[in-house]
């Protein structure tokens, strides 16, 4: 398989039987076009929910060829554009040379934590050179409050992990248009950027938190399959023939479905 020959590949998941329905080779206008003008329209008037990343080709598809069907956009493609801007800021403060930092290595050896969500840190306390024993969250927090900016990105991802967690579909529009609201006002020009992001997309990461099937729509399906993929791909090598190559992993994948 030439690794020039097309940059993303469009894979069609069912978010009930988390099933691989198809590999597209292209995820072009072209490639989706003729691929849903296949489906007829009937079956294509039936589908409710599509759940996508942030790529407009996707969202202008599904609103072309799926008319009656709501468009979600997965959490972790919105919440990276949030998580991002914050390590935006950490990396433009920690470049200005009059900016002084305590213990500067050790948030460039742990720079991750900035992002994490605080419930996923460590439980167990953490000792510092002094003696002193402190928590992860509460070691973070220090350090970020050496920059106001910092601070401030920090603390507004740091709400926004807690809000997020607590939401419903009914809350969410009020929510958004708050925060975004607030975004779009922040000091922060990183923060104020995500905030653009946000509202250009405002309708679609509102519809992340439809529940069907007592589950949000999520693509969290899909991120299992692309680590599936890779192990196949160590597996299968040498496949010339793309076609049989998509059509090998999923039979592959699907078999451990049912």
């Amino acid at each position: 398989i030439r690794k020039d020959e097309y940059k993303f590949a469009c894979v069609l998941l069912d978010f009930n039987s988390h099933e691989v329905i198809d590999i597209l080779p292209s995820r072009t206008t072209p490639f989706l076009n003729e691929y849903f003008a296949e489906i007829s329209q009937k079956v294509r008037n039936e589908v409710k929910y599509v759940i996508t990343d942030m790529y407009d080709g996707y969202i202008s598809a599904v609103k072309y060829w799926f008319p009656n069907a709501k468009i979600a956009i997965d959490p972790f493609h919105y919440m990276r554009y949030i998580t991002e801007a914050v390590q935006d800021v950490r990396r433009r403060v920690f470049d200005d040379e009059n900016k002084e930092f305590r213990d500067r290595s050790w948030m460039g050896n742990h720079w991750r934590l900035l992002t994490t969500n605080p419930k996923n840190y460590p439980k167990e306390n953490m000792t510092l050179k002094t003696g002193e024993t402190i928590s992860y969250e509460d070691r973070v927090t220090r350090f970020v409050s050496q920059d106001r900016d910092l601070l401030l990105a920090y603390l507004d991802l740091k709400n926004i992990y807690f809000d997020l967690e607590h939401l419903t579909f009914q809350r969410a529009e009020s929510y958004f248009e708050m925060k975004i609201n607030s975004m779009l006002n922040s000091v922060i020009p990183e923060i104020v950027s995500c905030g653009k992001t946000w509202n250009h997309y405002k309708e679609y990461i509102i519809n992340s938190f439809i529940v069907h099937n007592k589950k949000r729509l999520s693509n969290g399906p899909i991120e299992g399959f692309n680590k599936r993929v890779k192990e196949l791909k160590n597996v299968m090598s040498g496949y010339r023939n793309r076609d049989r190559f998509y059509k090998r992993i999923i039979w592959i994948y699907n078999a451990n479905k049912r």
